[in-house]
């Protein structure tokens, strides 16, 4: 069975002027798109906060889904209005399936894989 959803990072920055000022981006590749969600990180909690994103991030791909050519990324195209509802996509199977993509609902894979 072939590769579905990957998540492919989780990375954390600290912001060395407010050491307290942590961010966590984590990055979802579908066929078609790599998505990044930069999130603040709730100490309390010890999660993002998935509600409020820092930045985000969008790529698009023309390349069969894997092995990627991460050299084909030159522009960010997450504010285009002809992505919002890619993004929203992507953003939302980031935030469900993030934690655990062997877990994430088939239905918001629909139209992202082949």
């Amino acid at each position: 069975m072939g590769c579905k959803i990957l998540i492919l990072s989780r990375f954390a920055a600290v912001d060395l002027a407010n050491p307290k000022s942590i961010t966590i981006s984590d990055t979802v590749r579908v066929d078609k798109h790599r998505y990044t969600g930069w999130f603040a990180f709730n100490e309390s909690s010890a999660e993002a906060d998935w509600t409020k994103p820092v930045a985000t991030e969008l790529y698009e791909h023309s390349e069969a889904p894997f092995p990627v050519e991460w050299a084909v990324e030159h522009k960010n195209v997450v504010r285009e209005q002809a992505n919002a509802a890619t993004v929203a996509r992507l953003h939302k199977l980031l935030v469900t399936c993030g934690a655990r993509p062997d877990q994430c609902p088939p239905a918001l894979l629909e139209g992202l894989v082949t």
